[in-house]
């Protein structure tokens, strides 16, 4: 969860947004209240309630099932029959993000405790708009993309600097789907045990070219995403490391980094033959525990994915093994960890 963004701010600009030229008095007299409450939302005196801002949006043309997709990637027709404007509405948001929620994503670090949380999931306590927001990072990563539905963040002087480190993400992964992939290298002791930052062997690890590597590395550069150790006098050190977290929840070229990550498990298994024996995927995992649970949601994502990809062909067999979900011949897929440098 991104602990730099201000939940409770977001959310009170975002009723701003929505209120435009009308005076807070006249809108909560719109909302039918008899005091100025909209005035002690926007001041933070009181917590927004989110059906409120799913009313106002709502109103103002937006359509909140479809930023709901937005957020759960997911279609939920049992929304298209609740007025947006109710409680009720706020919590069946809020139990399709918890079902959601992301495979390492537990209840664990939400700043609520358990008792508090159930309660909002099961209708027993107004949900408040920033902690939907705080919710939605959490399980989903993706309060940012949620908040897009509904207004600019850009205009949003608590969101600005994330939403646009977001913007220059996803024009880096639009132009190079592999940077995910570039960066988790970057982390393993392999590249940061070498004397020194060495291209070639990146773009070696990563089936792609030293140019390629060279200019993505370049952008994240520019972009503040990465940052380099000093190189010395003997031309050790220059080592690039993460600057602040990569985020690009709606990558432009899903199928490219589809088919990049065909290309790469082809080649291991034809163009890489000493590589075989130690397939292994970017994913690092801190205990066996850990990975069995990660096991799990793949089966599950396996059984929800097969129209997509056809088992049957080289490649598509070859990017279900890199991924976890099918073995390959002769070589079962049985959780042990590689015997090699550690990564």
């Amino acid at each position: 969860m991104d602990a730099d963004l201000d939940y409770q701010a977001m959310a009170q600009e975002l009723l701003r947004a929505l209120r435009g030229d009308r005076s807070t008095k006249a809108l909560s007299e719109q909302l039918g209240f008899q005091t100025n409450v909209v005035y002690r939302w926007e001041t933070g005196a009181r917590r927004i309630p989110a059906h409120v801002v799913f009313a106002l949006a709502h109103d103002a043309g937006v359509d909140v099932v479809a930023a709901v997709r937005t957020l759960i990637d997911a279609v939920v027709p049992k929304l298209e029959d609740v007025d947006p404007g109710l409680p009720m509405f706020a919590t069946m948001v809020l139990q399709e993000v918890h079902a959601h929620r992301l495979p390492y994503r537990d209840d664990e670090g939400t700043g609520l405790s358990r008792f508090a949380l159930r309660r909002l999931l099961i209708g027993e306590a107004t949900l408040s708009m920033a902690d939907l927001l705080m919710l939605a990072e959490h399980y989903r990563e993706r309060a940012l993309v949620f908040l897009h539905a509904f207004t600019d963040p850009s205009e949003l002087p608590s969101a600005a600097d994330a939403w646009r480190a977001i913007e220059r993400a996803q024009a880096i992964r639009g132009a190079c789907p592999w940077v995910p992939e570039l960066l988790a290298v970057l982390r393993v002791p392999a590249y940061t045990a070498r004397p020194a930052h060495d291209a070639t062997w990146l773009a070696t690890s990563l089936g792609v070219s030293r140019k390629q590597v060279d200019d993505v590395v370049a952008s994240l550069l520019d972009a503040g995403f990465l940052t380099r150790t000093p190189v010395r006098a003997d031309g050790t050190g220059g080592h690039y490391r993460s600057a602040r977290e990569f985020r690009a929840p709606e990558p432009i070229t899903r199928k490219e980094a589809i088919a990049h990550s065909q290309r790469r498990a082809t080649q291991l298994l034809h163009g890489f033959p000493e590589e075989r024996s130690k397939m292994y995927s970017y994913l690092a995992f801190t205990s066996q525990a850990a990975l069995e649970r990660v096991w799990a949601h793949l089966e599950k994502a396996l059984s929800e994915t097969t129209g997509l990809y056809d088992p049957a062909e080289e490649a598509d067999r070859a990017y279900y093994a890199m991924v976890g979900f099918a073995p390959l011949d002769g070589l079962p897929l049985d959780g042990r960890f590689p015997d090699d440098d550690g990564t």
